[in-house]
């Protein structure tokens, strides 16, 4: 065992796979290996048959051994070369970084401004202000783009906005209901008549309890339904602390179309869940539903059809030639 005393958070979850001539395979992701981070919170863990990348990170692994100080590993900081990994372009990037130095969130921040088309983000909390605006630009650009948030609380009067988690928590509580293609997991009381509860309980707990799934992941899918995909993976929230204090790692996976719908699969199912149960608070607080009623007509899916929607904008996307 080896101690890391002179640095802030060890956030990385890595396994490496060795033979006799070294390392081999890789398993990393978002998933803290607990019960919880398998069995109750939303996250990602990847294997990757590739020496050359196993490689990268057994160099992370032993220069983390030498217990070095946080000036020392974030003056080197960069991103790995990139390798070939069955269809995928795939490059590394191990935080922290010295401050003020954003190579590593630059590069993504560049990526959603380089969008075609579609860009989603599934991240605990996205407290970096310059990947929430680009983010946002996308969508108001007339691009696809949807968010999915652990929580979302409403801003208190006076809250102190030098704050990033200030700033990120204003500004996602506000995109969720004006422009409404943000969410968080976080709407969850009484359940729709006919519907089973969603709520876990622990032992000896009594109803409410807490959500199903807490949203752990840290990935950005950009052009996922094109033919020329860009993912951002790893341990990293997007924060002041993934870039300059925790011992992170984030992955760029480009050009693999299998793995972009892998990623979207998981963030659609996640997100149409919350969604769903967000909108059913929202109508519920009036007091005029007690439950989900199908309609008798089209009028569901009206905004499919307004151009500036966020529905609107994932119709042409999803529906456009990759």
């Amino acid at each position: 065992m080896y101690d890391r005393t002179r640095g802030k958070i060890m956030h990385n979850k890595i396994l490496i796979a060795h033979t006799a001539d070294g390392p081999a395979s890789l398993l990393c992701g978002s998933a803290n290996f607990t019960t919880g981070g398998l069995t109750s919170q939303a996250n990602v863990v990847h294997t990757f048959a590739s020496s050359a990348l196993a490689a990268h990170y057994q160099e992370r692994v032993d220069r983390l051994k030498e217990n070095p100080t946080m000036g020392n590993i974030g003056a080197g900081a960069d991103w790995t070369p990139m390798e070939t990994v069955g269809s995928a372009g795939i490059r590394a990037f191990f935080s922290p970084e010295k401050d003020p130095a954003r190579i590593s969130m630059d590069a993504i921040v560049q990526a959603i401004h380089s969008s075609r088309s579609s860009v989603l983000f599934c991240l605990f909390t996205p407290t970096d202000d310059l990947l929430r605006d680009a983010c946002f630009a996308a969508g108001d650009n007339g691009k696809m783009m949807f968010g999915l948030v652990n929580n979302i609380t409403q801003p208190k009067d006076g809250a102190d906005d030098s704050r990033a988690d200030v700033r990120a928590n204003v500004e996602l509580y506000h995109r969720s209901r004006e422009q409404k293609d943000v969410f968080d997991k976080s709407w969850y009381g009484e359940p729709p008549e006919g519907f089973w509860v969603e709520k876990e309980l622990f032992p000896g707990e009594r109803y409410p309890g807490y959500p199903p799934v807490l949203i752990h992941h840290k990935f950005i899918v950009i052009d996922g339904e094109t033919s020329a995909p860009v993912i951002f993976s790893g341990s990293a929230n997007m924060s002041g602390s993934s870039l300059y204090n925790n011992d992170e790692n984030i992955l760029e996976i480009r050009g693999s179309q299998s793995i972009a719908r892998t990623y979207m699969a998981e963030f659609l199912r996640l997100y149409e869940h919350y969604r769903a149960r967000a909108i059913w608070e929202r109508m519920h607080a009036t007091g005029s539903i007690t439950t989900y009623n199908l309609q008798p007509d089209a009028r569901w899916a009206k905004d499919d059809y307004i151009p500036g929607t966020a529905k609107y904008r994932s119709r042409r996307a999803m529906t456009r030639e990759p």
